[in-house]
């Protein structure tokens, strides 16, 4: 089967978190539903302002929805789905914008994870955009302990980006709106776990870490 377009591949999400969003709070009447396809979990954040609801475990109360997205209000802080995933293969995506690199004025990690022992702050993998040098980054928490597993150039644009970390047996996948960039193995963490986010900010209070459009789906 043809790889699909960047297009394609954001048409196709759309469709899936529409799809739990009907799931997950019954907008379809009483008709009996089920999430569609692979989709294990989706947000869009389209939720009144505030809390993120009761889907999401927080580290601390530094994310909230803001206008439709998840924002981070600062520091360094972990937010996780709330239920353990029944695969360990499987994908995290989001929109992120972050923004960094020489001149500006700010530093920020904005990254999705997976296989998470609870918030992520102990066991899991991550795929972020470096804010310094504009790589795409797949890292590690092993123990409370960070390294990185793979890294790759990436041109940056203006945020947002859609990043896609895929965990697949010892594979590690990284995706920048749909284009693979980096990919690794590493045998570390086996454990399904939760899937999440996590944010790390300094200065540039104007323009915080924000994500919009989770989803997480089963890799077979």
């Amino acid at each position: 089967m043809p790889e699909m377009t960047v297009t394609e591949r954001r048409r196709r999400t759309i469709a899936q978190v529409a799809a739990a969003a009907i799931y997950a709070y019954g907008w379809a009447g009483d008709a009996e539903l089920e999430p569609a396809g692979d989709l294990l979990a989706a947000d869009d954040f389209n939720h009144a302002d505030g809390d993120p609801g009761p889907n999401w475990v927080l580290e601390d109360p530094t994310f909230v929805i803001v206008s439709g997205r998840l924002v981070h209000t600062g520091g360094r802080d972990f937010i996780a789905w709330a239920t353990a995933m029944p695969t360990a293969d499987y994908y995290v995506e989001a929109d992120v914008w972050g923004y960094g690199g020489p001149g500006n004025d700010t530093s920020q990690y904005v990254i999705v994870h997976g296989r998470a022992n609870g918030f992520g702050d102990n066991n899991c993998y991550m795929g972020y955009i470096h804010p310094t040098t504009g790589d795409l980054v797949i890292g590690k928490l092993v123990g409370y302990a960070y390294s990185d597993v793979a890294t790759a150039p990436y041109t940056r644009h203006t945020p947002p980006t859609r990043l896609r970390l895929e965990m697949q047996g010892t594979a590690l996948r990284l995706y920048a709106d749909g284009v693979l960039v980096v990919s690794a193995t590493d045998t570390d963490i086996t454990a399904a776990g939760q899937p999440g986010l996590n944010a790390s900010s300094s200065g540039g209070a104007e323009h915080p870490p924000q994500y919009d459009n989770f989803a997480v789906g089963a890799l077979e």
